[in-house]
């Protein structure tokens, strides 16, 4: 039984270490993704099996949402993506919420359903996730007008819709700053 802490000790310091090792590693490469990630970039399906691509939703700045159903701090934004969704729709925004790593997809409607998500939800894929350099949950992205990329969140964000809201704000004036131009 004395060996019993140390061993869970030994392994919890290289369970650590092995998690910053990792993490810093495909943060360098996430990095180098991200110069080139657009909304374009964006394909999957609905939860009706319809196909989607980012690109029809140019002209709008969109959240890009990635979460799971079992994931704490997913499920716990999803009241304010609701409120995002609803507070800036009439102003060119929307989210787009891509469930990753959820079963099946009557598992992903049960939990939207469960939490009444009012906003558009995918079914992610592997590649897709890999193409976005999701390496945590949730991660969101943040597109302008143009479908290009302007900010990504990883994890759970402090002053979640405070943020974002600025964020939207900041784009919307950019926007209507080169429109004046």
């Amino acid at each position: 039984m004395r060996h019993i802490p140390y061993i869970y000790k030994w392994n919890h310091q290289l369970s650590l270490i092995a998690v910053l090792f990792f993490t810093l590693g495909f943060t360098a490469t996430d990095l180098n993704a991200m110069d080139t990630l657009t909304l374009d970039d964006l394909k999957s399906v609905d939860l009706e099996g319809t196909d989607f691509e980012g690109s029809m939703k140019e002209g709008q700045i969109i959240l890009v949402d990635f979460w799971a159903v079992w994931c704490g701090p997913c499920v716990k934004a999803f009241p304010v993506l609701n409120k995002l969704e609803k507070d800036f729709k009439k102003q060119n925004f929307q989210v787009i919420s891509v469930a990753t790593y959820s079963g099946t997809v009557e598992d992903i409607r049960e939990t939207v359903n469960k939490f009444d998500l009012n906003y558009t939800i995918l079914v992610g894929d592997a590649n897709l996730i890999e193409k976005f350099g999701v390496i945590g949950l949730p991660t969101y992205f943040l597109f302008d007008k143009n479908g290009l990329l302007y900010k990504k969140y990883v994890g759970e964000v402090d002053n979640f819709y405070d943020k974002i809201s600025d964020d939207i704000t900041a784009l919307q004036n950019l926007t209507e700053d080169s429109i004046a131009e």
